[in-house]
């Protein structure tokens, strides 16, 4: 009961932050005066000197790229909730219940399509400085990829072959990149800036200087990194909503138990 009441009180207190700080916010679609200065600089700088023609990439991986480090951090910390899960207990629930793979058709088509999808993610992540999407769209799409294959082919199957260890160097490793190409700046420059784009080549520059990285820097380069980390932590958090699933007998107009492809 005592938490119970610990609890509604913390969600007033939460819910009553929140409600003041949304009526607080400016209005939708009125500039500021005060933001026209930062936003336009944002918009004629972004081709010109990064040489990024996303101009979200740009912001989000330079001008903001603090603020990225707290999304990438989130991401990561909810992709480790499966440790949180005793190995054992999720093994009890798979073997209790498991879920059963579809047609074989629909397996074939799910194998096949699933490859131009990563495929697809890979070219957005590996594009997202000069074309819309980036490392976290591309990420989210090549994490799809494990729940097409979960959905097809069922539990037995995908236990054969999954490894979370794999996802696990994916998303340490995109972690670690991104940290490193932004320490990389304190290095470069003089004064010392971390974040700071220290391999970006400006637009008018390339007609002289051809470089063999991208020239947006280490815009592309914290985009492949965070595209890295988001198809680990993703598909981490997939296998574990995965293995805690519950498959329940359900009886439907006393007809008898479900006999959808996802009971066995």
């Amino acid at each position: 009961m005592k938490s119970k009441t610990l609890f509604v009180i913390a969600a007033i207190v939460v819910g009553g932050a929140l409600m003041g700080a949304v009526s607080s916010l400016h209005p939708f679609g009125v500039p500021t005066t005060e933001g026209v200065a930062v936003d336009e600089h944002y918009l004629s700088h972004a081709g010109t000197d990064l040489s990024c023609e996303n101009v979200v990439t740009s912001i989000v991986f330079d001008y903001r790229g603090f603020d990225t480090i707290g999304v990438v951090g989130s991401v990561h910390g909810a992709s480790l909730s499966d440790d949180a899960v005793p190995q054992g207990r999720q093994e009890r629930i798979m073997k209790k219940k498991s879920m059963r793979p579809l047609s074989v058709v629909a397996r074939t088509a799910c194998s096949m399509y699933g490859w131009f999808m990563m495929a697809f993610g890979a070219y957005v992540i590996v594009h997202g400085d000069v074309t819309p999407g980036g490392g976290f769209q591309g990420g989210s799409i090549c994490a799809t990829f494990l729940a097409l294959m979960l959905i097809a082919h069922g539990s037995d199957y995908m236990n054969e072959w999954l490894n979370d260890n794999f996802y696990k160097v994916c998303l340490y490793l995109g972690l670690f990149m991104f940290i490193g190409f932004g320490l990389m700046g304190l290095g470069w420059a003089c004064d010392g800036t971390m974040m700071l784009n220290w391999a970006s080549v400006p637009h008018d520059a390339l007609a002289t200087v051809k470089p063999w990285w991208p020239p947006s820097g280490t815009v592309a380069l914290m985009d492949i990194a965070v595209g890295i980390e988001v198809t680990g932590g993703l598909s981490l958090i997939l296998i574990t909503m995965f293995r805690a699933v519950r498959l329940e007998e359900v009886v439907e107009d006393g007809l008898g138990k479900e006999t959808g492809h996802d009971q066995r």
